[in-house]
């Protein structure tokens, strides 16, 4: 029975070494490649990813200005005026071979822009499932956005690991949306107030298939383990 029990500890690391998993990014926005003229529109026009696939949008029931001012610790990030509920940013990726989906971004918003938001998240871009709702801080001391200085307390992180429709999807869908009409500074959502986002990023876990020359050598393994046990029973 030694002789089973020893092939099984030296073959078992096998079946392991092809599902070990790391979290990798998918794709990611800086914004930094992005210039936006700031002429009103009620769409941004798609922006691709800074690394990686997909591409983003803003999208406004009203007219509003996109432009691309200072981010948080970079020369750009990706803002818009004249928000009303429902208005949106989205971002649109492939998953294809992972799971465990993580987005993490930075937002902030302008005294009279939307404080309150909601994540959602789709595989068809046109039926959306809320995921969890956020509030935004405002773009005022000591929460101020710079090019020199990243702002920790405006970083979000929301773990979708729980969401399976958009892992291992052709394309996933996420949206930020607004939901309401309070604003940042505490007042009401004006025309001229802003929201802005930078360093958006989609990663996940590899979705990792055992190889198949690991199977077969746990499965010689496994079997001159039980033939070794077994002539080993017979000879006592």
């Amino acid at each position: 029975m030694k002789n089973l029990s020893v092939f099984i500890l030296l073959a078992a690391p096998l079946v392991f070494a092809g599902t070990v998993r790391a979290q990798t990014e998918i794709s990611n926005w800086n914004f930094e490649n992005t210039t936006l003229s700031g002429t009103p529109a009620t769409t941004s026009g798609f922006i691709p990813a800074d690394a990686g696939p997909g591409q983003a949008i803003g999208v406004h029931a009203l007219s509003s200005t996109f432009a691309t001012p200072t981010g948080n610790g970079s020369a750009k990030a990706f803002n818009s005026l004249h928000w009303s509920v429902g208005d949106y940013y989205q971002f649109e990726v492939p998953t294809l071979g992972y799971d465990h989906i993580l987005v993490t971004f930075n937002q902030i918003s302008g005294t009279l822009g939307p404080a309150h938001f909601k994540l959602a998240t789709s595989t068809d871009g046109i039926n959306f499932t809320d995921f969890t709702s956020y509030t935004v801080l405002e773009n005022a001391s000591p929460n101020t956005w710079s090019s020199s200085i990243a702002v920790i307390s405006t970083s979000y992180s929301k773990d979708l690991s729980t969401v399976s429709s958009v892992s291992n999807a052709s394309t996933a869908y996420f949206r930020l949306i607004d939901t309401d009409t309070v604003a940042a500074g505490g007042g009401t959502v004006a025309a001229s107030g802003g929201s802005r986002i930078d360093n958006f990023s989609i990663s996940g876990d590899p979705i990792a298939v055992p190889e198949s020359a690991d199977v077969g050598w746990l499965a010689l393994a496994l079997a001159a383990g039980v033939i070794g046990g077994r002539r080993y029973f017979s000879c006592t």
